[in-house]
């Protein structure tokens, strides 16, 4: 899966790294410091500064600290603040996607705590940062095997961002393993919102054992667009 996060190269890069190592080093306990501390664990871009800091220097865990307390906090869990929380969520999902897809690295401890997080997270539960942290924990308990778990998952996804085709994508994906759900249907969805998975579905090792989805997906994709056309 693309990981899809903010941009956080420090510009120039190690031209002073031991200016760089201060400045990190200092930003990190003056977040852990007696009330200068509880100040700045309040100020969402002194923390996203310091998550750049110790990101550029790959201190994974210590990024996952400063997550877990803006996370924790109630000065960020409410109504008026959801757009940071949950900013802070979909940093934290895809830096725990960075991290396996380059390190081969999965931390199941920390994936159901997210999970768990998740379901105390203010409202409301709209948006591509809901949606995208809801792919990502879907996934998750999909690696475990976990069909039933990750399709609930992914379902609070296709609620949260409707036009983003990746959530029909997926949960029609899980559908070529159970009965349950109707392929054809979400994957024709997908394609509606984006052409591109079209070429996915096609190209889908796993979609590949089931060529006769494909075709009827291709099919009902073609005729529609037709029908379109001829509205037009």
């Amino acid at each position: 899966m693309h990981v899809n996060k903010p941009n956080f190269d420090l510009s120039p890069k190690d031209k002073h790294p031991y200016v760089q190592w201060v400045i990190r080093n200092l930003a990190y306990i003056l977040l852990n410091f007696p009330i200068i501390g509880w100040v700045l664990g309040r100020s969402f871009s002194f923390i996203c500064f310091n998550i750049a800091l110790q990101h550029q220097q790959e201190k994974y865990y210590t990024v996952y600290k400063i997550l877990v307390r803006a996370l924790e906090s109630p000065h960020f869990n409410t109504r008026a603040r959801h757009h940071h929380w949950w900013f802070f969520m979909r940093l934290f999902v895809s830096l725990m996607q960075e991290q396996q897809i380059n390190y081969l690295i999965i931390n199941s401890e920390l994936e159901n705590k997210l999970i768990q997080l998740a379901d105390l997270g203010p409202q409301p539960r709209k948006g591509y940062n809901i949606a995208y942290c809801y792919v990502g924990f879907s996934l998750w308990l999909f690696e475990r095997g976990q069909l039933q778990e990750a399709i609930t998952l992914i379902k609070v996804a296709l609620d949260a961002d409707p036009k983003w085709g990746y959530p029909q994508y997926l949960i029609g994906w899980y559908g070529l393993f159970t009965h349950s759900i109707d392929t054809v249907e979400h994957f024709s969805k997908a394609v509606e919102l984006d052409w591109s998975f079209l070429h996915r579905i096609r190209n889908d090792k796993t979609c590949q054992f089931f060529p006769d989805i494909v075709k009827m997906v291709s099919k009902k994709v073609v005729i529609k667009d037709k029908d379109k056309s001829a509205v037009k």
